[in-house]
């Protein structure tokens, strides 16, 4: 009885472990059931996505088109618009110009962002394009929400802005070479001037790669037009690069010429507005700002950019506007010399010279799409937390916002025999001036 006993428990458990083996191999089966399930959901739910933001952006194109096609087009429009495979329009010519005006424009800048990123992400042949445009508008947006002060003395600031902007790409990678270099010496002391100076050296790389990219896409198109449409078009990009060849030209020449050389007349040369008009049309906000910045600097000029950001006095929030408001471009100056007073000669000498005071300033706003011609552009002072300078703020009128420059607070010298200058005439605003000098008498 006893081994019969045995047995049966033997037999019972090879059933219960057959059981259990059995139960085993179907959990198995059903958890790979169940695996494969949620990988095919997954894989539908991503096809799904993928259809969605493709409809998105075959909608966003057919919305872009139809914008263009009547006029109507926004920023985004004419960045998207130039990616497109679609005739040549003006606004390919001249697609960065919204994306300029947008400056200190923050709820603006916050919507571009998120259209831009939706664009790079999906746009897989234009990617680079898009995330250029993203890494300009993210600068942008940093420059319009910063309100720390800068490292770095706004005159040696300006001085690199101005070094930089006339640099290709492969200058500027060069440059951004030096400053890391700078910023891995650990005997270098001043890391954050060298931080601020190669962020500022990575943002106009974005620039001159895009202004590359553009310059493909414009040849694109144009290889696209019949042959009796390619020269007009030619033309009009050849007039837009007129005006930045301007520029180089004069660059170069003051590079191969000594300060106490006097340039060639024909080196000097530089179209007047007027020769221009002629040459190219009715000239732009963007053609008389590179027309001006073509210009020879005197010696103790230089580019003057650093505007004060204010609100415009004659814009309404609550109003709604039929236009997009927008800050004029501007070609600024100042010039810095040194005085020979009475105290400077008793103090300093030719090997040890003082330091330069700032003489005058030079202001040119452009406005060539002002509303109401018959209405003159003008300007007001407003204080400054700082009592040694004071706010000076331009009022243009619609479709233009006011903009401001904060100046050095001294007497002006308002007659033309010392270069005084209040004038608007072919759109441009002009205000130059240059500062009294008080002779120092030693007690």
């Amino acid at each position: 009885g006893t081994m019969t006993t045995i047995i049966r428990g033997q037999d019972n458990y090879k059933t219960r472990g057959g059981i259990k083996k059995r139960n085993h191999a179907g959990s198995t089966y059903n958890s790979n059931e169940e695996v494969t399930s949620r990988e095919e959901l997954l894989i539908i739910q991503q096809q799904n996505l993928d259809q969605e933001k493709e409809f998105r952006l075959k909608q966003a194109r057919s919305r872009t088109l139809i914008r263009v096609q009547q006029g109507r087009s926004d920023v985004l429009d004419t960045l998207l618009y130039l990616t497109m495979d679609r005739p040549i329009t003006n606004t390919d010519v001249d697609v960065f110009k919204g994306l300029e005006a947008m400056r200190f424009k923050v709820s603006l800048l916050e919507k571009l962002k998120d259209d831009v990123q939706f664009f790079k992400m999906q746009c897989v042949d234009d990617a680079e394009y898009w995330s250029l445009i993203d890494l300009l508008v993210n600068n942008m947006l940093e420059a319009s929400t910063n309100t720390d002060p800068s490292v770095v003395e706004p005159d040696i600031l300006q001085d690199a802005v101005n070094a930089m902007r006339s640099k290709t790409w492969e200058e500027l990678q060069e440059m951004e070479d030096i400053m890391r270099e700078k910023i891995n010496n650990r005997e270098v002391v001043d890391q954050e001037f060298w931080y601020c100076l190669l962020n500022k050296t990575q943002v106009y790389k974005v620039k001159a790669k895009l202004d590359q990219i553009h310059d493909s896409f414009l040849q694109k198109k144009l290889r696209q037009l019949p042959e009796s449409d390619k020269a007009t078009w030619q033309d009009k990009i050849n007039n837009r690069q007129l005006l930045i060849n301007i520029k180089e030209r004069v660059r170069d020449t003051s590079r191969t010429s000594t300060p106490t050389q006097e340039p060639a007349a024909s080196e000097r040369s530089v179209p007047k507005r007027g020769v221009l008009y002629k040459q190219v049309g009715k000239l732009t906000d963007e053609d008389l700002l590179e027309m001006e910045r073509s210009r020879t600097l005197l010696e103790d000029e230089q580019e003057y950019l650093l505007d004060h950001p204010v609100k415009s006095l004659y814009i309404d929030p609550n109003e709604e506007l039929d236009y997009t408001p927008r800050k004029p471009l501007y070609f600024n100056t100042i010039s810095r010399v040194v005085h020979w007073n009475g105290y400077n000669r008793a103090h300093y000498d030719a090997d040890r010279l003082p330091p330069k005071q700032v003489q005058g300033y030079k202001f040119n706003i452009f406005l060539t799409e002002l509303r109401d011609k018959t209405v003159t552009p003008r300007y007001v002072f407003e204080p400054c937390a700082d009592t040694d300078y004071e706010i000076l703020r331009f009022i243009p009128g619609p479709p233009y916002e006011d903009i401001a420059f904060k100046i050095v607070k001294r007497d002006w010298q308002k007659t033309r025999k010392f270069g005084y200058k209040n004038a608007f005439s072919n759109g441009v605003m002009q205000l130059w001036f240059n500062f009294k000098v008080y002779k120092f008498k030693q007690n």
